[in-house]
């Protein structure tokens, strides 16, 4: 849609979508459909694309009710460690950083390298 210049109504939808994402108590469900939402709007605009990854980030890196690390999410932040380094250095450095485990902490790092 916004490609086609339709701005205003992607925002509306993105903004709907993103009610139905947050009434989800689940990290792991939540940062699963952020990731594709984070997807959905990297030719967005800044404000889009920072928004949503904003609410990405902070369910990857919020634990679960039984305070063990979301593993599922942790990995999809790492999957986008290099995409989001090319467009703002210091919130990829912010990204590897929030990364708990060595496994996911070295995918971040490759996925930057290439």
């Amino acid at each position: 849609m916004v490609q086609l210049g339709f701005t205003n109504e992607a925002y509306d939808q993105i903004h709907n979508l993103l009610t139905i994402i947050q009434t989800d108590d689940s990290p792991v469900r939540k940062s699963d459909a952020l990731n594709y939402l984070l997807g959905a709007v990297t030719k967005c605009t800044d404000n889009i694309f920072w928004e949503i990854y904003n609410l990405f980030y902070e369910t990857c890196t919020t634990r679960m009710l039984s305070s063990k690390k979301n593993s599922k999410g942790q990995s999809s932040l790492a999957h986008w460690a290099g995409y989001v380094t090319k467009r703002d250095p210091e919130r990829g450095k912010q990204l590897v950083e929030a990364i708990e485990g060595p496994i996911h902490k070295q995918q971040a790092l490759q996925s930057i390298e290439f």
